[in-house]
């Protein structure tokens, strides 16, 4: 993201991701101008999956 304005969600489920995508995937938003709101999905969704990812990871390690 290398975009000013951009954020990332962690959702807390796969189902939780999918439902704002369908809510909010390239709609208008009227907060700052033109801009969309545009959802990417993440190989990782949810606490668990990524405290899996990140269990063994080289930061985490020290």
């Amino acid at each position: 993201m290398n975009d000013f304005g951009s954020v990332c969600i962690n959702f807390i489920s796969p189902q939780a991701s999918w439902r704002f995508h369908r809510e909010h995937h390239f709609k208008q938003q009227y907060f700052s101008g033109r801009s969309l709101c545009r959802v990417i999905y993440a190989p990782f969704q949810g606490v668990e999956p990524l405290q899996r990812h990140f269990r063994s990871s080289s930061p985490l390690m020290r």
